[in-house]
């Protein structure tokens, strides 16, 4: 039996050195945390994703994903790429996102 996530804090990590090779996301701030909305296990909640950096410039418009969760707060990350965001979040409560640069 699965248990319910609650409570994943992810913060001050800082990407260096990396580089941009092709397939997953090398170097960049890649974080996924999703499941379907319509598993037992309930929604993951209380999830923090907070002044984390990286160097190299994501190749894709989003490398941190938040999906069917509650309580999220996105603040204070750096991820360079030439798009204006690079956070997805879709059916989350909650959410606090703010002061995140993509320069």
């Amino acid at each position: 039996m699965a248990a319910v996530v609650d409570g994943v804090t992810i913060e001050r990590n800082k990407m260096t050195g990396m580089t941009k090779a092709p397939g997953p996301p090398h170097g960049s701030l890649y974080t996924s945390i999703r499941k379907p909305a319509t598993t037992p296990q309930g929604r993951r909640k209380n999830i923090i994703f907070r002044d984390n950096q990286c160097a190299t410039p994501a190749l894709w418009p989003n490398t941190v994903f938040f999906y069917h969760c509650d309580n999220v707060t996105v603040t204070g990350n750096r991820q360079p790429t030439s798009y204006p965001d690079f956070v997805d979040i879709q059916d989350c409560t909650g959410v606090t996102e703010s002061g995140n640069t993509t320069t």
